[in-house]
């Protein structure tokens, strides 16, 4: 047994069984409160100063022999408890000697996971170290200002039996793969399964050395007695050679081989007590359970960076009963279902963690990824481009048929469903108007894992572990995260083709119409709030999605969705910035009235109190109504009357004159039935060219 453990275990007394005195007064429940299992990993043992010795975990149920197990008791966020009784209330066998003990981990330590962390406290700890095969049924009483609540849990030790497939003769009962063939079959293509045997022959690192092999064989390390690959090393005298050479492990005995690699039971636990029983065998899809072995800095750092991601804290709101259709995105289980074609899907919490996006016994995709294989759109379009990219795209997509949904109603939820990059990188389902042409960014082709190839690109210096990579972000708040002046955009993958970029400010056009190439981001955002202006409640630079306040429009539903699809993708343009500069202006274009889009001063702003109008240019409204200040012609009255045309009363000429969006800077003046062309400003004077006269002719 570890020292450790064994220190804690002599230091220890068994806890107070006043737990039935609880129990009598009746007890309280609540879906989030539970005893789990804790992970424990390597670096939080260094970070919170544990003890040399002290032993990592997975944060399983299902242990070997001679294992702790960090049992943690966690209430609803907020409930008030004043302490909790543990007992073991009962062992495999008369010869356990295990107790409940205190747990070497620190008060401050948080709770394991970082979305639990939202929602549940930690209301007391406890250890447990078996020490027989079988099960142990552990409970904790929880005192709180509402009542006791009582909570049970069951742990299982076990011995290590193996995979039986190292040596590659004929697994053996109780051993996984005779059970698993199909599982282990895969699994032995993996790089988990030849990660010992190839190192120690040399063939990964020089510096492979015996303080690495605790993650890459079976058990806990030297001084176990759970048929681990320590326990079999100690039993055959085997000692890490002091060469790394081929021939060391072809040397090594075979009922060592066996228990070498990384195996089943590194992320199962234990399996002589399984017997086809789930109860005691343990299945998580907790980061812990990688953790344990890929969270101890300075060359495994996977766990640090996914705890900053967004998929680190998936809200619990679209998960539990009668949300299957949610959890295909919002759960880990639920996404790794939805891959696997299961129609009834659990709907139980899980945040999407390691084993949602990678498979741990299939290696046919690269990086193990869980998936690569084309994506339908909810419009019918089929992206068969993007590398290992197209796992994202399966959640980060559009829930909607763009034409069919704008039919309905608007609704507080109304848009695309969030997460719409995949839609827009591939530039298709939003509303077109049938004028923007359906193209996906260049970035479809020229990176070869679309959005891993941005958003998981390697970063070094300051911002390395806090950007790109398993965090996802394409931006680093300098450890400011409230102060965004300070903020570094993760460029490194764009120099290739872009050349020596530093910021996404680098990235320029025009799509505002202001005659000046801003900020792609900058421009996207001044099409959105130009767009807003004209959705309810109007005048505003933020929409309402309120369908009891306000009558939509058809116009205005398909502009809407048009606004939510930017809004929501987060990018403002760089997912693909014609596509979505497109959808926008042709939104803007078509809500703006041709008389409105002049009068009511509610076209693109462009700073101060200029408006720019697609087909009239720069003008300012004035405070009398009808009448704006044009940057050319001066004071302008104008007027939409019933032939359909923009009548414009020239203030500077006394003239009226009137003319279409499609016409214009054609006007017909039917003061003298003449048709004039108007051909701009030159120093002081406008220039005008009449038809009837075949002249041109000048006016201030």
């Amino acid at each position: 047994m570890n020292k450790l453990i064994q220190t804690i275990k002599l230091q220890a007394t068994c806890l107070s069984v006043i737990a039935a005195l609880f129990l009598l007064a009746g007890t309280t429940t609540a879906e989030a409160q539970k005893i789990g299992a804790r992970p424990l990993t390597p670096q939080e043992i260094h970070d919170y100063g544990l003890p040399e010795g002290t032993i990592s975990s997975g944060g399983l149920m299902t242990v070997g022999i001679g294992e702790p197990v960090y049992l943690e008791a966690q209430v609803p966020k907020g409930t008030v408890t004043s302490g909790v009784v543990w007992s073991l209330e009962s062992t495999p066998s008369t010869a356990s000697t295990a107790i409940i003990m205190n747990s070497p981990l620190p008060g401050e330590m948080p709770i394991y996971s970082v979305g639990d962390r939202e929602i549940l406290d930690v209301a007391g700890r406890a250890l447990l170290v078996p020490d027989v095969e079988g099960v142990y049924m552990v409970k904790a009483v929880i005192s709180t200002t509402d009542g006791p609540i009582a909570l049970e849990a069951q742990v299982t030790g076990a011995l290590y039996v193996g995979v039986g497939t190292m040596d590659f003769s004929s697994p053996t009962y109780p051993q996984c793969a005779l059970c698993h063939p199909g599982q282990a079959v895969d699994y032995m293509a993996t790089g988990h399964a030849s990660m010992f045997e190839l190192a120690i022959d040399g063939l990964k690192s020089s510096h492979y050395n015996e303080n690495c092999i605790d993650c890459h064989v079976l058990g806990k390390g030297p001084g176990d007695m759970n048929g681990s690959f320590f326990d079999v090393a100690n039993q055959v005298g085997w000692t890490f050679p002091e060469v790394l050479e081929p021939g060391n492990w072809a040397s090594m005995p075979d009922e060592l081989q066996a228990m070498a690699n990384i195996q089943c039971e590194h992320c199962h636990g234990a399996g002589s007590e399984h017997h086809g029983i789930k109860s005691t065998i343990s299945v998580s899809l907790s980061s812990g359970d990688c953790a344990q072995c890929h969270d101890e800095e300075p060359y495994h750092n996977r766990n640090r960076q996914w705890d900053l991601s967004g998929h680190a804290v998936a809200t619990r709101y679209p998960t539990g009963p009668g949300r299957g259709s949610c959890v295909e995105c919002h759960s880990g289980i639920g996404f790794i279902e939805e891959m696997d074609g299961v129609a009834e899907k659990s709907t139980d919490y899980e945040a999407i963690t390691c084993a949602a996006c990678h498979d741990p016994h299939s290696a046919e995709n690269e990086h193990q990824v869980r998936t690569m294989a084309d994506i339908e759109l909810n419009n019918g379009h089929v992206v068969t481009e993007g590398g290992t990219g197209k796992l994202c795209m399966n959640c980060h997509k559009g829930r909607r048929n763009a034409v069919e949904y704008v039919q309905g109603n608007v609704s507080r939820h109304f848009g695309p469903h969030y997460g719409v990059a995949g839609d827009l990188f591939n530039g298709t389902n939003a509303i077109d108007y049938g004028k923007v042409p359906s193209k996906p960014s260049g970035h479809l082709y020229a990176l070869e894992n679309s959005c891993a190839s941005c958003h998981m690109q390697s970063v070094s210096g300051d911002a390395a572990n806090m950007a790109g990579d398993h965090t996802f972000k394409m931006v680093w708040d300098n450890g400011t995260p409230e102060n965004h002046s300070d903020d570094v955009d993760m460029v490194g993958a764009c120099v290739d083709c872009h050349g020596n970029v530093t910021s996404f400010d680098d990235f320029t056009a025009d799509f505002d119409y202001d005659g000046h190439a801003g900020p792609i981001q900058e421009e996207i955002h001044h099409l959105l709030e130009a767009l807003a202006l004209k959705l309810p409640p109007y005048g505003s630079p933020q929409v309402e999605r309120d369908s009891g306040k306000y009558d939509y429009s058809d116009a205005e539903k398909k502009a809407l969705f048009n606004y939510m699809c930017a809004e929501e993708d987060g990018s403002f343009g760089m997912h693909n910035p014609k596509y979505i500069s497109g959808i926008l202006q042709a939104s803007i274009n078509d809500l703006s009235d041709p008389f409105n889009a002049v009068l009511s001063g509610v076209n693109i702003p462009v700073g101060g109190e200029w408006f720019y109008s697609q087909w009239f240019e720069f003008y300012a409204p004035t405070q009398w109504e009808g009448w704006v200040y044009h940057y050319e012609h001066g004071y302008l009255k104008i007027e939409a009357r019933e032939d359909g045309n923009i009548w414009i009363y020239d203030l500077n000429t006394k003239t009226w004159r009137y003319t279409t969006p499609e016409l214009y800077p054609i006007m017909y003046v039917p003061a003298d039935g003449t048709w004039v062309y108007y051909g701009g400003k030159y120093s002081d004077d406008r220039t005008f060219y009449n038809f009837a006269t075949g002249k041109w002719s000048m006016a201030k």
